[in-house]
């Protein structure tokens, strides 16, 4: 394709192919062309000193002040052992039955040893539906004050 003799700006010509050069980059450009390349990490406005105590503070290991009440520290130090339970009552369970499945001492049609894992299903569901909730307030505590902590400040 030839290009056009008219006065038209001679870099539209080449739009979208333009190099740019490295000797003639602004700090900014620099930092900004490592960045996109995965060479470098390039936060504008922070100093190099200011995101290094900034990520030390982050990986630090620290203490995370976690806010439960009476009623939620209590029902959590009932649930957290009835779901270690239940995790391994489940467990056992399910080895019991595989090994007796895969050993041949039951047979895989016989009603039983499906009604026997319907049961325990049932069992682990309705055991698990309070002690689940308790972990979902309690996870949801910790990611919060996990998130406070990275900030700065305290939930």
């Amino acid at each position: 394709m030839r290009a056009s003799k008219s006065k038209a700006d001679p870099a539209a010509a080449f739009e979208g192919h333009i190099v740019a050069d490295p000797a003639h980059e602004t700090d900014h450009e620099f930092k900004t062309r490592m960045a996109a390349e995965g060479r470098a990490f390039y936060i504008p406005g922070k100093t190099a000193e200011e995101v290094k105590s900034e990520r030390e503070r982050r990986e630090a290991p620290g203490e995370v002040t976690l806010d439960l009440s009476e009623d939620q520290l209590s029902q959590l130090d009932t649930a957290l052992p009835d779901v270690m339970q239940l995790i391994q009552d489940a467990g056992s369970v399910l080895d019991f039955m595989s090994d007796y499945l895969f050993s041949g001492h039951i047979d895989a049609e016989d009603h039983r040893a499906w009604s026997t894992m319907r049961l325990s299903a049932r069992a682990l569901r309705l055991a698990a539906e309070r002690e689940l909730a308790i972990l979902d307030t309690l996870d949801a505590r910790l990611r919060s004050a996990r998130v406070a902590r990275r900030k700065g400040g305290a939930e």
